[in-house]
């Protein structure tokens, strides 16, 4: 489909179309300019908005009474209705779950009000409904939630280890759900994002409350690459909870690209709307995914709901992402959506998941020419399938000196079909049971995948040493898996003093090797200075060692190890290189013996027979020194041409003074000490 450009014409002539037909609906009455007198019409009203305040969403303890009020609004002037019925279904939380009505009070000033009491612990939820006197066929609707007591949130990270590029924009998003499942608006929201390193990027930064659950604090993306750690914070009355298994990647920014933001749509839905040009307002009321099968194709409905003032297209864009990496995407026009009323679409691709696990469906509504956002709503979708999880745990350094640093791998393995965010609990256990070391890392794992963990834990100083245990464990759907290792902890002196000596049988076992190599002819002098370095190296460890000044000991040892080991391949490679230089001295020793043989036969032979071999002898040098002829247009490309001209240069220096030496002109002939040509 083609797309014409809006031009300054175009502009002009949409302007007066809207100008004229708004005072046309607004019956707008004119005088002249001496008496001006403007009245506009009330009508037509075709919805009415709805919004509760309970003064506060959060609630401590039960048994108080506050007053709800109710704002409602005509649509789409949004000016305030006065005469209307406001009534509400509340749903109590008790066991059975009881739903009682109550009416309003109208204060003949667009709001209506509600005494009510909170009696017991829970969340309390009003659906509120507004009818308007002068026409009943005008209405509104709105749920609210209140929130009283001791209640668990749960906290989701929604667009979890998303991958940005340096310079980007960037989010934390977060969807959080009541005990009672349902979700949790009007929370008191805080963030703190973390450097690769550890420290501190953004602290306490309060993220923006999206009224459906979601909420979300924007940010750009910082130049530091590397994997990011969140915590978000939750605060409602006097209860808090947090969620530290936030992450993102930051990769470095390439010239001449613009980066993406990775991740979903971010959060919001419902009640968007707004801009994108005048009249343009569309909810995105409610996704629906159905059926919710591995391998079984997927059809996905979107409610729309214009509430601008004409009907329009818009533009959808769905998408559907699991654990950061999108799955399915989808970009289509709804033509004519209808004014005030509820729009089922049918995207018209299908969607088949692959594997089980939860996903992320967003749907962004646009306007007409793609410029504007108009609203946008994310769900979050759970496809059943099999949990299983295996572990592999290595104590990567076996033996470990009081205070300083051991290495632990994890590795998690998913061999089942289902794949979410999960907790890896670790812990290091003392000689005695003791507990020195407890933490828990986010790990996510696709089926058939399998990612890699690595801790570095520093053994306290005072830590009694012997034998001591790293352990891992991985909770997932009511079940769990461990894993543990061993390792020895030492004391430094004990530590250090056999790291020392089992380090000098090392240099000692090269030493030996690489006399039998200078023995048998081999070139080993490098290797033997570098060997002499180390052992002095090594000694001075040694010292440090009886000393007892350990510090930055472990790091000059480990230096140790890896240039020991250099040297050994170092010297693998020597019987190699130095069979190659024994059969070229073989060949130069032939090739020496070959001109003696015609020198006697040159300078033996009579000068007319030396004149007959003097081309010979050029020859046979031309030969001992590789010289070709003169290369071809097409026989080598111009590096190749540059380089064989820079050889053939210097052999022909070399002919020339072996050909002087012989008394032999370059050319034919040849000239004879003490006489001229």
């Amino acid at each position: 489909m083609k797309r014409r450009a809006f031009t300054n014409k175009n502009l002009l002539f949409t302007s007066f179309l809207y100008f004229t037909a708004f005072f046309w609906l607004s019956g707008t009455a004119y005088a002249t300019l001496a008496t001006t007198t403007t009245t506009f019409a009330t009508g037509p009203f075709t919805s009415l908005s709805l919004v509760l305040d309970a003064n506060q969403t959060c609630y401590n303890t039960p048994n108080f009474t506050t007053t709800l009020t109710v704002t409602v609004k005509k649509q789409p002037s949004n000016l305030l209705e006065e005469d209307a019925n406001v009534t509400a279904t509340v749903t109590v939380p008790s066991a059975s779950s009881a739903s009682t009505s109550i009416s309003f009070t109208d204060q003949n000033n667009g709001t209506y009000t509600k005494s009510y009491l909170f009696d017991v612990n829970g969340t309390y939820k009003f659906n509120v409904h507004a009818v308007q006197d002068a026409n009943s066929s005008v209405t509104g609707d709105v749920n609210a939630y209140i929130y009283v007591g001791d209640f668990n949130m749960d906290i989701n990270f929604t667009n979890n280890n998303v991958s940005y590029t340096a310079g980007d924009s960037g989010s934390i998003q977060n969807h959080v759900n009541n005990s009672d499942g349902n979700h949790f608006a009007g929370l008191t929201a805080t963030t703190t994002l973390y450097y690769p390193g550890g420290s501190t990027f953004v602290s306490g930064q309060s993220m923006t409350d999206q009224t459906n659950g979601d909420y979300v604090y924007a940010f750009t993306v910082p130049s530091t690459t590397g994997t990011y750690a969140a915590t978000s914070t939750f605060t409602c009355g006097s209860n808090t909870d947090s969620n530290s298994g936030g992450a993102f990647t930051v990769s470095a920014s390439s010239s001449g690209s613009t980066g993406s933001t990775g991740g979903g749509a971010g959060g919001g839905g419902g009640g968007g709307g707004g801009g994108g040009g005048a009249g343009l307002n569309v909810d995105v009321n409610d996704i629906m995914v159905s059926p919710l099968e591995v391998g079984v194709p997927a059809t996905i409905q979107v409610v729309l709901y214009n509430k601008g003032f004409f009907d329009h297209d818009v533009w959808l864009v769905t998408s559907i992402q699991q654990e950061g990496k999108e799955v399915f995407n989808s970009e289509d026009r709804v033509y004519n959506l209808p004014l005030a009323k509820k729009t089922t679409f049918t995207v018209p691709k299908t969607w088949i998941p692959e594997t089980a696990g939860p996903f992320l469906v967003s749907v962004e509504a646009l306007s007409p020419s793609k410029q504007s956002t108009l609203d946008n709503l994310v769900e979050t979708l759970d496809i059943t399938g099999v949990y299983n999880y295996t572990l592999n745990v290595e104590c990567a350094t076996p033996t470990v000196a009081q205070g300083s640093l051991g290495t632990f791998h994890v590795t998690v393995t998913n061999t089942g079909t289902y794949g979410s965010a999960l907790n890896l609990e670790y812990s290091i256990l003392g000689s005695t049971g003791n507990t020195i070391k407890l933490g828990t890392v986010p790990v996510q794992v696709l089926p058939s995948q399998q990612t890699l963990l690595t801790f570095d834990e520093i053994i306290p100083e005072g830590e009694p040493p012997g034998l001591h245990t790293f352990k891992a464990t991985l909770k997932f759907n009511g079940t769990s898996n461990e894993g543990q290792c061993t390792f020895t902890v030492k004391e430094p002196f004990d530590y250090y003093s056999e790291l020392v000596e089992n380090l000098q049988e090392q240099l000692d076992e090269l030493k030996e090797e690489t006399m039998e190599k200078g023995e048998q002819g081999y070139v080993t002098t490098f290797i033997e200075q570098q060997l002499e370095e180390l052992n002095e190296k090594l000694a001075d460890a040694r010292k440090r060692v009886q000393s007892q000044k350990f510090e930055g000991l472990q790091k000059d040892l480990s230096e140790i190890q890896k240039d020991s080991s250099a040297l050994k391949a170092l010297l693998a490679g020597v019987t190699e290189r130095a069979f190659l230089r024994t059969q070229t001295l073989a060949n130069i020793l032939l090739a020496l013996l070959l001109l003696l043989l015609l020198l006697s036969v040159y300078y033996g032979a009579s000068r007319p027979e030396r004149e007959s071999h003097a081309e010979g002898v050029r020859t046979h040098i031309d030969a001992f020194l590789g010289l070709r002829p003169p290369l071809t247009g097409t026989e080598l490309d111009l590096e190749k041409k540059k380089e064989r001209k820079h050889a053939e240069k210097n052999k022909k220096k070399v002919r020339e003074s072996l050909l002087n030496f012989l008394g032999i002109k370059n050319g034919n002939g040849f000239k004879e000490k003490g006489k001229g040509a």
